[in-house]
């Protein structure tokens, strides 16, 4: 009797330890998808950041366009006092 419920003892053990490796092994793979999923969310927003500051520079490189027009204009009229 003593050897049977060693014997139910150790395939329980064996269950649970088997059923624990499983779920760390989920929880494992979760965590690397997620890692990765980061990674990804890094990148993308890497690119929107560059795409940003192109915009940002081309708008900044136009008013200076602009300024610089206006004021070859104002050199060109006379002032009217």
């Amino acid at each position: 009797m003593a050897d049977e419920f060693r014997a139910t003892a150790k395939k329980e053990a064996d269950l649970l330890r088997k059923e624990a490796e499983m779920q760390s092994e989920e929880i494992l793979r979760d965590a690397q998808d997620k890692v990765v999923k980061v990674h990804e969310d890094i990148t993308d927003l890497k690119g929107v950041r560059r795409h940003f500051k192109e915009e940002l520079r081309r708008l900044i490189e136009s008013h200076l366009s602009m300024m610089e027009f206006d004021r070859e204009r104002e050199e060109e009229i006379p002032d009217e006092v």
